[in-house]
């Protein structure tokens, strides 16, 4: 039991006697897509989706770790959780823009893996947030819900993320188009898009992106 400023806390450590990481990938271990395998090996997103998971119930996850030393994961579960609803709203309120509008993103991304990660990344940040599998289920969850931002993975079945910023920039000309990919793309690619992320994408400049563009569409 660890006792802190913000409450009393279960702490959990998991510790190896690997090889350790340098300080430039300490720094990253948390963020979406980040990783140290071969390509094909792993997607980085099982750290990040643990970090926002502890996050969603007030805990917190921390890596110690050195070159040569081993890593350490502490894992701070609160031993309460608040349940009153004022209580519980007041944390997940959404960040409103600078007209206290409140912002709301799109992401489509037909790996759950994937969309649920940036969903709980950007969910973590205040956003309000709904993801959706493919560019079809999309199409029609924007004819419902107005957003402000929405990400687009390039590569889906069906239309991928080119066409389908495509057919909402002719829709929904407002609505501001993150283009998160892999891989390169075309001048001619990026055309209805405000920003193109390369994987892997830091939690931080994620939040920074969307809120900018969100601000910029209200």
């Amino acid at each position: 039991l660890v006792l802190r400023d913000q409450g009393d806390f279960v702490r959990i450590r998991v510790t190896d006697d690997g090889p350790g990481m340098t300080p430039e990938v300490r720094e990253r271990v948390f963020d979406p897509f980040f990783t140290t395998k071969a390509p094909g090996r792993g997607t980085g997103l099982g750290l990040s989706t643990a970090y926002a998971a502890i996050a969603r119930v007030g805990g917190r996850m921390e890596c110690q770790s050195k070159v040569g030393g081993g890593t350490t994961f502490s894992l701070f579960v609160p031993v309460h959780v608040e349940t009153d609803d004022a209580v519980s709203s007041a944390r997940a309120a959404p960040r409103p823009s600078s007209n206290g509008h409140e912002l709301r993103v799109l992401v489509v991304d037909d790996e759950d893996i994937v969309r649920r990660a940036l969903v709980s990344v950007l969910s973590q940040g205040g956003l309000q947030v709904v993801g959706a599998r493919d560019a079809a289920e999309a199409l029609e969850i924007v004819q419902r819900i107005e957003f402000d931002v929405a990400l687009l993975d390039r590569t889906m079945p069906g239309m991928d993320g080119i066409r389908l910023a495509a057919e909402l920039h002719k829709s929904h000309p407002e609505l501001r188009l993150v283009l998160v990919t892999g891989g390169e793309v075309g001048s001619h690619e990026v055309m209805h898009f405000e920003q193109v992320m390369t994987k892997p994408v830091r939690s931080a400049n994620l939040l920074e992106v969307v809120q900018r563009l969100g601000r910029k569409a209200n």
